[in-house]
Order: C-alpha cells, then structure tokens, then sequence
C-alpha cells in the first residue's frame, strides 16, 4: 500500500507569525503508562513544533476527566513537547485545551475580519464511551471504530474529519445526522482524529472583538491490536 495514496492532510489553516499552516494539538505518551505530552504541529506529519519556536505560541490549560469528576493538572514546556503531571489510568481522559490565543486580523481590500483560534485536545486510555466536554469535541461512543463529534453539546451533522496514524496513513470521512461517523482502524499504532469547525458567533478576547472562531480539536489513543504498524515518517523540520 503506498503511503502517497492513502495519506490525508490536515486541512485546518491558522495563521501563525503571518504564515499558513495545517497546525493541531494532540496527546499522547513517551510510552506506554508515560509522561503524557501535549505536541503542537502536524500529527500526519510527524512535525512537532519546538521551543523556543513555534511551540511557545501555545498556552494550554490541561485536566483529567472521568467519572469521579475533573482535576486539573500541572503543565512544563519542554523542547517539543508540553509535559503534563500525572498518568492516565483506564477509563480516563485528559484534556487540554488553549483559549487564549490572540485576536487575529485578516483584510481582502477594504473589508477586514477578525478571529480566534481555539485548538484543543482529548486523549483516551480506552474505547469506553465517553460524553463530550470540550466545546468542539471527538469522542469514542464505546463501539469499535465508532466516535461521535459534537459542538456545544449537539451532534454536529457532515463535519468533515481526519483519521491519521504517524506512519503518514490516513482516511477523511464525513459525520452522518448523529454526529458519529466509523473506520476502520487497521494498525496497533497511536492515532489521531481531527475535526474543525468555524463558529460566526461574535465575541471578545483580551479586550478586542472578533467576528469567527476557528475550532479544531483531536482526539488520540493508541490502539493495542492489529497489523504491525509501519514506521513513523521521518521527523518533519518545525517552522520556527
């Protein structure tokens, strides 16, 4: 299977330090029961961004979720990566989420538009379903290779998302009148889902207006069964 055919780009576009690029935030561990990092690049890709560089564009606020409630954690910047406090146990996530990024302004001639970017994330230990918490959300519904996405609480209906495993492998899917959409998840491999969304409702941050929110979130987790995964691309280079 070629890896040029079957691979997906992240098709978010932020503006960062006046250029375009795919960027997300995903979860994961250094290894299995590991220290959990919060990676700011191109999962697709294998490109995480560093610090300094582009990483220190991100602030993000990080906390466990699970059914005994929320608590918060303890964040450390290291040189690719956010470094969390604690570990994820079975039936947890942990999320982590940035809403502090600046008001960012855009002009086409005389008309001017001014927006946010809201990146967030979600890492499952398990398929076990789970309720959406963040304001765009991707969760597992406890079916194989079905997740649910939601906005506000509400299933959001033909969002378009992202599968993506580090070996460059990826599928696009469409969410069907329930927000759910299923795949197949053929490697043991760490993957990521990614889903964005534009919201047009007007708001302030930092004391400035801005007309557009642009979400996008991931949900990763590592699967412990199928095919031997293929090998991570090469580290991609970070921008900054």
């Amino acid at each position: 299977m070629s890896r040029l055919a079957v691979f997906v780009p992240v098709l978010f576009f932020c503006l960062l330090g006046g250029s375009a690029l795919a960027h997300h935030v995903w979860i994961l561990t250094n290894e299995p029961g590991g220290v959990l990092q919060v990676h700011f690049g191109e999962f697709a890709e294998n490109l995480k961004e560093v610090s300094p560089g582009l990483l220190d564009r991100i602030e993000v606020s990080a906390r466990f979720v699970s059914a005994k409630g929320e608590t918060s954690l303890e964040t450390k910047r290291a040189i690719d990566a956010i470094a969390l406090s604690g570990h994820a146990g079975p039936g947890e996530n942990v999320i982590a989420e940035d809403a502090r990024a600046p008001v960012r302004e855009r002009k086409s001639g005389e008309q001017a538009s001014r927006s946010v970017y809201n990146p967030a994330a979600r890492f499952a230990t398990d398929f076990t379903a789970r309720e959406p918490v963040l304001t765009l959300d991707v969760v597992p519904t406890g079916r194989p290779g079905q997740f649910k996405v939601a906005f506000r609480g509400a299933p959001l209906r033909k969002a378009k998302v992202s599968v993506m495993a580090a070996s460059g492998w990826g599928r696009e899917l469409r969410t069907d009148e329930a927000g759910a959409f299923q795949v197949e998840l053929p490697w043991k491999a760490p993957y990521a889902i990614e889903v964005s969304h534009a919201d047009n409702t007007p708001g302030s941050r930092g004391g400035q207006s801005f007309d557009l929110t642009n979400f996008v979130t991931t949900l990763s987790f590592v699967q412990t069964i199928g095919l031997e995964p293929l090998a991570p691309l090469p580290a991609a280079k970070p921008h900054g």
